[in-house]
């Protein structure tokens, strides 16, 4: 029995004939998507760092100078 159907044009791509899911066959092309998909992942996570980040030391800054103004009085 037969459970996958290569997708017409594309030697690499098969069809589950149960789920109707796409499949790639090509091992390389699998590894290279699953390594853009973390890099992806790890640039936005930095992002959300730097924007953490710059929030922490506005806060900050924003607590010395009223620091500041409190010790001028």
């Amino acid at each position: 029995m037969i459970k996958k159907v290569q997708v017409e044009g594309n030697p690499n791509l098969y069809r589950d004939k149960y789920s109707g899911a796409v499949l790639n066959c090509n091992l390389e092309e699998v590894k290279l998507a699953k390594m853009k998909r973390q890099e992806k992942e790890k640039a936005i996570s930095l992002e959300k760092t730097v924007d953490n980040m710059k929030k922490e030391i506005s806060d900050i800054k924003e607590l010395l100078n009223n620091l500041i103004r409190e010790i001028k009085k």
